[in-house]
């Protein structure tokens, strides 16, 4: 699998580093004070519901390429006293766990998003930045998978600017630049059909997913945040991931719309508050994280 930088991502990145160059938030810059009023006003009902998986392990053929998680638990009493304790061990990245990817996790030609050196030294940015800046924004719902037979974009069938376009309408919501994206291609339904969902898996045939058409269409309303299920389709690898080198474009892997999808269900703007608080963890290249969607 080869990994081409198209033409338009480079424009997008030159365009960036005139503007802002050596900035540590990304796209998270545009979350301002007036997205998040618009993300209050976006609330209705005041109901909450998170879009996260439960934390998983994934098994490749390699050892290197597994996803790892780990909890060793102890517990001891001491006089009337019940002490327990845990730890936790995690891979920040892969296809089975919401996580998001920090700005120093795709780079290209030896740099960083910010214009420095590719490098995990810890000099550019981190996923610290965005846990000092808070993640709060409005969250619109683009539900492509209730406009695909069977509920799910299929492998082969690649998103399209067109199926987004048509999805928003349905939304009943424009997006706004600094808007959270909160992309539905059905994985939910996919997996629980008894389907596996392997991405970025050499060999394995066409993955479902956006193309590059569909990436395009969103990199020009200049979301502060992508939040998806499924990820770039097979045709199209790692196009979405590269506008995290290009303007800094949050991501947020692997989510579950499914109570979303439920909550949204017949009502008229499809939109709420989106709010992600991870971890100060400087030098880290992504953290698990848990969005929560109030509506």
């Amino acid at each position: 699998m080869s990994f081409a930088v198209p033409d338009w991502i480079e424009t997008l990145h030159r365009s960036w580093q005139e503007r802002h160059r050596g900035e540590v938030l990304g796209s998270a810059r545009l979350i301002d004070e007036a997205a998040r009023l618009r993300a209050v006003s976006s609330v209705v009902s005041g109901k909450v519901v998170s879009l996260s998986r439960p934390l998983q392990v994934a098994r490749f053929d390699t050892p290197e390429r597994t996803s790892r998680y780990h909890l060793e638990q102890s517990i001891r009493q001491v006089d009337r006293m019940v002490l327990a304790r845990d730890r936790l061990t995690v891979d920040n990245h892969g296809y089975p766990n919401t996580h998001l990817d920090g700005l120093n996790h795709i780079g290209v030609d030896g740099t960083w998003c910010d214009g420095s050196p590719a490098s995990l030294d810890g000099s550019t940015s981190s996923i610290k930045e965005w846990a000092e800046h808070g993640l709060i924004t409005r969250g619109v719902f683009i539900d492509v998978a209730s406009g695909r037979d069977g509920g799910w974009v299929e492998p082969g069938r690649p998103v399209t600017a067109g199926e987004l376009a048509a999805a928003e309408r349905r939304a009943g919501v424009d997006i706004e630049p600094g808007d959270a994206v909160l992309l539905r291609m059905g994985r939910d339904r996919y997996e629980a059909d008894g389907r596996l969902y392997e991405a970025f898996t050499i060999g394995a045939g066409p993955t479902p997913g956006i193309g590059e058409d569909g990436i395009r269409w969103l990199a020009d309303r200049q979301p502060s945040m992508l939040l998806w299920d499924f990820l770039e389709a097979s045709e199209s690898p790692l196009i979405a991931h590269m506008l995290i080198w290009a303007v800094g474009l949050l991501l947020v892997d692997n989510c579950d719309f499914a109570l979303c999808c439920s909550a949204l269900q017949n009502r008229e703007h499809q939109a709420g508050l989106v709010a992600i608080a991870p971890l100060r963890l400087a030098r880290a290249t992504g953290c698990p994280v848990n969005p929560l969607f109030l509506y």
